[in-house]
């Protein structure tokens, strides 16, 4: 083990290989298993919204779904504990969802990523 990388680190991805990466964070250069990365795009798109490639997650919690990132939007739907869903943008501490093909937002601490 070279270094542990903290999640959020951004690194800089140089050869793909399999299930693995190969990446350089600072000077070092090793390996890690590819679904262990997101792509950052350059420049954030309009009003902060970054698309996510549909990440699947479950909620952690039963929560509240919104129609739109913050507790101030209108509520969707409750969503119980365990709920499969996918992640199909990001703005902020929030996450554009979509469940049985309706979109709504969560918030990304109440996520698990599912591999």
């Amino acid at each position: 083990m070279l270094k542990v990388i903290d999640q959020g680190s951004k690194v800089r991805s140089m050869l793909q290989q399999g299930l693995w990466s190969q990446v350089q964070c600072g000077k070092l250069l090793g390996w890690v298993p590819s679904m262990y990365l997101q792509q950052v795009p350059s420049r954030p798109a309009k009003g902060g919204l970054i698309a996510v490639p549909n990440q699947r997650a479950l909620t952690t919690i039963g929560l509240n779904a919104r129609r739109g990132p913050g507790d101030h939007y209108s509520l969707v739907r409750i969503l119980p504990a365990d709920t499969a869903v996918v992640i199909v943008a990001r703005q902020g501490a929030w996450r554009q969802i979509d469940r049985d093909g309706e979109e709504m937002w969560i918030p990304a601490s109440q996520l698990r990523t599912v591999y």
